[in-house]
């Protein structure tokens, strides 16, 4: 508990990002956006927006032995990507929209080539403040920063992790293909969305990235319908209420943020969702029977919560403190007898008469651990989450970043450092320190991957 509260001094002192308030419009700003999916802006001085840049990243994984079976894990791995995102005016009323990201990952002993097809769709403005857009959408919703259980286009849209910062993921995802409308008004806005269904599902989407045209199977395998009202008519404070229906099972959120003082933004994102708990979802979807204990396959109302306060104490300098609660996680109980499969297992491959049987036992940890990783959802109850962030640190040209993740069952914890700087306006070259830490038996102590050294250059064209 004291190297652990050491890591969290030390990542506060790393901090980025944040605002100058001097007076309160700059205030409003700070507040965390409650509808980040704004109407598109109608380009009048020119016909295009075209922002391309491209990324080599060499990464050098730290690996473990470790009880629990934990995918591909390189000790190194290159990953080259080129990102193209366009805004086409076609017409003061219309706009095409794309992002596409390609990335060749090598790691001495494969070589992939993968397509993420993020956005691509079309923009039309009916009439002042009514837009309707048409084609894959990344749709991002949620006031918080280390968990959003209101983003709820986020299942299996992450085909190619490239970071393990949540922001990151957000942004660098699959969109779903939708029929979205959006109203905007003097004091708020209402967005409405509809996803049909388009393929099959993909199966374990977790087991390999897939490579197909547009993935479809991983964002529209089913019937999905999302609404949305944010209202601003409360001085600094916005409220959204959300609507969610995937496949008959509904969701209601809610995200609310105000300014308690020129320095400190507090922040609640909740949402209530009927469906089976984690456990049963894993073993319904994979085909695969877990024998741990408390699968519910009732459509009950499993809570979803993540308060949280910024903190700005001087300009370019910002920190978030989170706690995370996903009542669909595993309970202690079922966390302790997680941890303790895991050694029975291990036993059990001891002996070539149980040995498949302790193979099978492991794999189903492994399989429930992947598909939390996947939905992005939290694999147990109950988490600790920080964040810092510090620009212009020394020079103008430094930024850093630091973010840690506590499970408050074991205590263990994930901790990421990230230096970054830019060369000019153009590029920018990058170091970040990844490290899973506790217990052999605990959630990141039992990760085979124990971290990873990474380096980046980026360049803008």
């Amino acid at each position: 508990m004291a190297r652990l509260l050491a890591i969290l001094i030390l990542a506060a002192l790393l901090a980025t990002r944040s605002v100058a308030f001097a007076d309160d419009e700059d205030l409003l700003n700070l507040i965390p956006e409650t509808s980040p999916q704004s109407a598109p802006v109608q380009s009048t001085d020119r016909p295009y927006h075209l922002k391309t840049f491209i990324e080599d990243e060499l990464q050098y994984g730290l690996v473990r032995d470790t009880r629990i079976p934990d995918g591909d894990i390189y000790k190194w791995l290159n990953r080259l990507s080129l990102d193209l995102r366009a805004d086409l005016a076609v017409s003061p009323e219309l706009s095409i929209n794309i992002s596409n990201r390609i990335n060749l990952l090598n790691s001495g002993i494969n070589t992939s080539l993968l397509n993420d097809y993020k956005e691509f769709y079309a923009a039309y403005k009916i009439s002042d403040g009514v837009y309707l857009d048409a084609g894959r959408i990344n749709i991002r919703n949620g006031t918080a920063v280390g968990y959003n259980p209101t983003d709820y286009f986020k299942v299996f849209a992450a085909n190619n992790r490239i970071s393990d910062d949540p922001s990151v993921l957000m942004d660098n995802r699959l969109g779903t293909v939708v029929l979205r409308a959006q109203a905007l008004f003097e004091k708020g806005s209402l967005t409405l969305a509809y996803a049909p269904p388009l393929a099959n599902p993909q199966g374990a989407v977790w087991t390999a990235q897939e490579n197909s045209f547009a993935n479809l199977g991983r964002t529209n395998s089913r019937s999905r319908l999302f609404a949305s009202l944010a209202m601003t008519f409360l001085k600094n404070i916005n409220p959204e209420i959300l609507f969610y229906n995937e496949a008959g099972a509904a969701s209601a959120g809610l995200n609310l943020s105000a300014a308690a003082s020129e320095s400190v933004i507090v922040y609640v994102e909740y949402n209530g969702r009927f469906a089976p708990n984690l456990l049963a979802e894993a073993a319904k979807s994979t085909g695969m029977p877990l024998s741990l204990s408390g699968s519910d396959s009732g459509n009950r109302l499993r809570n979803q919560l993540a308060p949280g306060v910024s903190i700005s104490p001087i300009k370019d300098v910002n920190t978030w403190i989170e706690y995370h609660y996903n009542g669909s996680g595993l309970t202690r109980g079922q966390w302790t007898q997680w941890s303790n499969s895991a050694a029975y297992a291990q036993t059990l491959m001891g002996s070539p008469a149980t040995h498949e049987a302790g193979n099978g036992m492991l794999g189903e940890l492994w399989t429930l651990r992947q598909w939390a990783l996947a939905e992005q959802e939290p694999l147990c109850r109950h988490y600790l989450f920080y964040r810092a962030a510090w620009q212009k640190v020394i020079t103008r040209a430094l930024d850093l970043t630091s973010m840690t993740a506590v499970n408050l069952y074991d205590w263990s914890y994930f901790i990421q450092n990230t230096a970054e700087y830019h060369i000019g306006g153009a590029a920018v070259l990058s170091l970040t320190l990844q490290l899973n830490q506790g217990g052999r038996s605990s959630e990141f102590g039992s990760a085979k991957g124990m971290g990873k050294i990474k380096t980046a250059f980026r360049y803008y064209f």
